[in-house]
């Protein structure tokens, strides 16, 4: 049963694994080391599932027995350590969605130290470490979202690092491509918030080619050009800062470019609107630099609506805190 389990998860089947999980854990034989270790494994599955879909599913008794089942396993083992990191990220999740900034942050932390113990006992192995970068974003996005500037930029720069590791040995790797892509847009804003324009432009432009070579391989995405569209404003930001206010408009106009084609793709998503309503914002401001003061007032409006209309969508990411800042300024 825990077999069935575990294929429909590998399919991407996650309610039927779900499921199968609950159904073999309510079958299982109460002995045997074997059974401990995969009745363990089943209970901590349930949780983290559910935590993916909703952190508020995951109930505190699910998640007490769940931790009582891996404590009886053998100390020491990395099975054993690996599930309790598991945990650790599913507590970590649930005070996320309680609103506990601060000791959600510091439940990642604990997590993350024991999933580093665990990649340094196997640096070899490339799951761990895809796995401790999913945990890092997920933690840098929580402290953007409510403007811990510090936090979020050490965790986006230790995302950076993990995921130039994975791409040394796998350099054709969409999927690494891409993250690691996200991870340096997210630099790039910060040092161009810092007024660091050098810095800004030098990771705009790394992260511009790494997305670039996504899109132009014919693996585009929403995503993969809504990324390219963020990379575009930055470098757009620090051309302006120089002069090049003709070069910063051809980039904002590109961006917007690349975000219409991402709606038409029928991937639109929060991050796709806010990214279109800064670029406007963006084109808004050059234009009144230019001297055209009505196109700064119409891309100036059309910036605000969609920033008000994602604030009635109260949406995880961009958080309604980046929301109403933006929409502030």
């Amino acid at each position: 049963e825990l077999a069935l389990a575990e294929v429909y998860l590998a399919g991407g089947k996650k309610e039927e694994g779900r499921s199968q999980l609950e159904f073999a854990i309510s079958h299982a034989p109460q002995t045997g080391s074997d059974a401990m270790e995969r009745v363990a494994r089943a209970r901590v599955m349930v949780c983290l599932l559910a935590s993916e879909k909703n952190a508020g599913d995951v109930g505190a008794g699910d998640l007490a027995v769940a931790r009582k089942a891996v404590e009886k396993l053998r100390p020491g083992t990395s099975k054993r350590d690996r599930l309790l990191a598991a945990l650790g990220l599913i507590e970590a999740r649930g005070l996320k969605e309680a609103g506990d900034v601060d000791g959600a942050l510091e439940q990642y932390r604990i997590a993350f130290d024991a999933i580093n113990r665990l990649c340094e006992a196997q640096p070899a192995n490339q799951k761990l470490r895809e796995w401790r970068v999913g945990g890092l974003t997920e933690a840098a996005d929580l402290a953007d979202g409510a403007g811990v500037v510090d936090a979020a930029l050490q965790l986006r720069r230790q995302t950076a690092t993990e995921l130039i590791a994975l791409l040394d040995g796998n350099p054709k790797d969409v999927g690494i491509k891409t993250e690691l892509s996200e991870a340096l847009g997210a630099i790039s804003e910060a040092a161009l918030e810092a007024g660091d324009t050098l810095r800004a432009k030098e990771h705009a432009l790394r992260g511009k080619r790494l997305i670039d070579e996504v899109v132009e391989g014919k693996a585009a995405t929403g995503e993969a050009l809504v990324q390219l569209a963020g990379h575009k404003s930055v470098i757009a930001a620090c051309d302006h800062s120089v002069g090049e206010s003709d070069q910063a408009l051809k980039m904002v106009d590109e961006g917007l470019e690349h975000v219409d084609q991402a709606e038409k793709m029928a991937q639109s998503s929060p991050m796709a609107t806010f990214r279109k309503a800064m670029l406007k914002w963006q084109k808004s401001s050059l234009l009144g630099f230019a001297g055209k003061g009505a196109d700064e007032l119409k891309f100036g409006r059309e910036a605000r609506d969609h920033l008000a209309a994602l604030i009635k969508q109260k949406c995880e990411y961009p958080s309604v805190r980046q929301v109403r800042r933006a929409l502030a300024y």
